[in-house]
């Protein structure tokens, strides 16, 4: 009944709250510009000239900055929420030296505060966005493709770079003035805001003269546009020159954002709206009424579900509690090990949860101290309102508190009261081992690090092999591998763990953690033991190698850590992925077992990847290591053996990072 009603209550809400949702922030497409284009304002030297706007003047009129901006501002972000917006934008530009190539400068496509003024210093610095002493007051964030050396630039010669805060660009890549003079390139910026990725896509310059597309970007940057700009901004671009005959040309822009907002003016369409046509007086009438009608039907059904709502929302006021309670608690008091804790006991232990320690996907933790056991524990708080924190709830409490491993976080108590849902684990004192690996303030040392592996691996050893029933994780990231007072690993947030029999194979919906993934969940959409076996590859990689999941190289292109790793076994130069900042204080012999090892387990062919078992015996030097492909095996079906009819959609950018193609059927991809 209780799940019921929930299913029914949210039918409901969804029905009510639909016709107010908004997605679409800010849309437009610019094939030409001209006087008609009223939502353009332009400033400086900058006007609409033979159906596209010059940037910069081709009569001599004046010398320095010019821009057009977007006249309406946009809503970037949201304070009561803070959503973020999701934007991508194409332009087709173009810069005419007129054979003064020392004096282009570049143009610049920003985002500035909505009441944002440009600089009004008449001299070709700065790309239009800041004065001779570049210094920018209220600075944006801007994607700059810059024809003029600076000493401010930390690349030497023509560049694209994303600048933040000021005009020394953040992240850049090099690129071709003189392929770029008097040629129309096609430029696309794209803004994720889930992974905060600033991300710049354009033709690639292979040489002066070749030129080919490029599909992935040159480069992403990681910015959280919230820090560095208001709710409301302005768009647009600026340029600047040398000389008045320098021509920046803006032939064709598009720009399209999205985001759950709650109360944003919603701005589709920026072409002039249609000559509205006059309408017979009868004709109103009717209209009229029929608007009448329709309304108050509206209002009565709207009325009639709200007071339907707020009749069961008061008749089952107490329903979560009550059905954790007596449901839940029944079965939580038959398994052993953990403890039920009473609410009021873990309030006091966490100075009413004062000392933050992290934040996760279900909850907050904080540190606690529990005077009758005199020990420090970590409580993990759970919103009630969330469904999914209640079913991790319910996941931990009935599997963790059953094992017992050394590696593995051990469960101390439960907790239901008050409208809280809270879980209790012994205390890591020196946190996740991500905050080691990516945190230039710690370092560990490698001695450490390979024992951090192994323990990890004997710890998955026992989920897969060591209790009755087989667990898959489904969640093993190292953020989730937390570190005792002696660094010793152990494996926590057992959320998504799901029970499965021994033999069983890809019984389990898919879960885990982007670059985690393992490539074959993506495609039948089940997680099994040897997907879990490639979150564990991954992991050793990170740990050998100091590097996330997705690894930006130093041309700017960003891969899968697998794959930038196999890259280096190929060339037979497979140390040289290690960690840099061990600065060669590592053991050789370990170092080079632990990246094959981590290659091993994360072989793109899950049937290619050993049992946990063999992997430790390799890691303890027990047998030889195994001899893998010469080069990345991603070229091939990796698919065989799957029923091609029960294969889910696949995101093509996913495929692409890990070096993979998609497959048709059964044939060679």
């Amino acid at each position: 009944m209780f799940k019921d009603t929930i299913s029914w209550l949210n039918i409901i809400i969804l029905f009510l709250f639909l016709p107010i949702s908004c997605v679409t922030c800010l849309s437009f497409s610019f094939t030409s510009f001209g006087p008609s284009n009223y939502h353009i304002n332009y400033q400086g030297d900058a006007s609409p000239l033979d159906s596209v706007n010059k940037l910069t003047p081709n009569l001599r009129i004046q010398r320095g900055p010019s821009t057009y901006v977007e006249v309406e501002p946009m809503h970037l972000w949201e304070k009561a929420s803070g959503n973020l917006v999701d934007f991508t934008t194409n332009l087709s530009f173009s810069i005419d030296a007129q054979n003064n190539a020392s004096h282009a400068v570049g143009l610049a496509f920003f985002i500035a505060p909505a009441q944002y003024t440009m600089p009004g210093e008449k001299q070709g610095s700065g790309i239009g966005l800041a004065s001779g002493n570049n210094s920018i007051k209220s600075p944006p964030v801007a994607v700059e493709f810059d024809a003029y050396y600076n000493q401010r630039d930390n690349v030497d010669g023509d560049h694209v770079g994303i600048d933040m805060n000021s005009l020394k660009s953040s992240r850049s890549q090099k690129w071709y003035r003189r392929v770029m003079d008097r040629r129309i390139i096609d430029v696309r910026i794209s803004y994720n805001s889930s992974s905060n990725n600033l991300c710049v896509y354009f033709a690639a310059v292979v040489s002066e003269n070749i030129i080919v597309e490029q599909k992935l970007p040159i480069f992403c940057n990681e910015i959280d546009l919230r820090i560095h700009l208001p709710e409301w901004v302005t768009i647009g671009f600026s340029a600047a020159s040398g000389l008045p005959s320098v021509f920046d040309t803006i032939h064709s822009w598009s720009f399209a954002s999205s985001f759950q907002c709650s109360y944003q003016k919603i701005t589709t369409d920026l072409s002039p709206p249609p000559p509205v046509m006059p309408v017979p007086r009868s004709l109103r009438q009717d209209k009229d009424k029929r608007v009448q009608v329709v309304v108050t039907m509206i209002t009565f059904l709207t009325g009639a579900c709200v007071l339907v709502l707020v009749a069961r929302l008061y008749r089952h006021r107490t329903s979560i509690s009550s059905f954790i309670v007596q449901s839940e608690d029944n079965e939580f008091e038959r398994v052993t090990g953990a403890k039920k804790i009473p609410y009021n006991v873990l309030i006091r232990a966490t100075n009413n949860f004062n000392e933050k320690l992290g934040e996760g996907g279900f909850g907050v933790v904080y540190k606690a101290y529990l005077k009758d056991s005199g020990i420090y524990v970590a409580v993990k708080r759970i919103s009630e309102s969330s469904t999914q924190g209640i079913s991790e709830y319910k996941a931990e409490v009935m599997i963790l508190s059953q094992l017992r491993h050394r590696n593995l976080v051990q469960l101390i108590g439960w907790c239901h009261e008050k409208k809280e849902i809270l879980l209790v684990y012994e205390y890591m004192p020196n946190r996740s081992l991500d905050f080691h690996l990516f945190n230039t303030e710690s370092l560990l040392k490698w001695g450490q690090r390979y024992k951090i592996a192994r323990g990890l691996a004997y710890g998955l050893q026992y989920l897969h092999e060591g209790w009755r029933q087989c667990v898959l994780h489904r969640d093993i990231k190292s953020s989730n591998v937390m570190l005792d007072l002696e660094f010793n690993p152990m494996l926590g947030d057992f959320g998504l763990a799901r029970l499965v029999d021994h033999n069983a194979r890809s019984q389990t919906l898919l879960g885990g953690s982007h670059g985690y993934i393992a490539p074959e969940c993506l495609q039948t959409g089940k997680s099994s033991k040897e997907s879990d076996v490639f979150s564990f590859g991954v992991v050793a990689l990170e740990i050998a190698c100091g590097r996330k999941p997705f690894v930006v190289r130093d041309d700017g292109i960003q891969m899968h850590i697998v794959k930038w790793v196999w890259e280096f076994y190929t060339n037979g130069k497979l140390l040289k992925a290690a960690d840099q900042k061990l600065q060669g204080q590592f053991t050789r012999k370990e170092m080079k077992c632990l990246m094959i090892v981590g290659l091993w387990c994360a072989h793109p062919y899950s049937s290619s990847r050993p049992s946990m078992a063999k992997a430790i015996k390799v890691l303890n030097f027990d047998i030889e290591l195994p001899k893998l492909e010469s080069k990345f095996p991603g070229q091939v079906n990796v698919l065989k053996g799957v029923n091609s009819n029960r294969r889910l959609p696949v995101s093509k950018y996913l495929w692409k990072l890990l070096g993979l193609k998609q497959c048709h059927g059964t044939g060679v991809g």
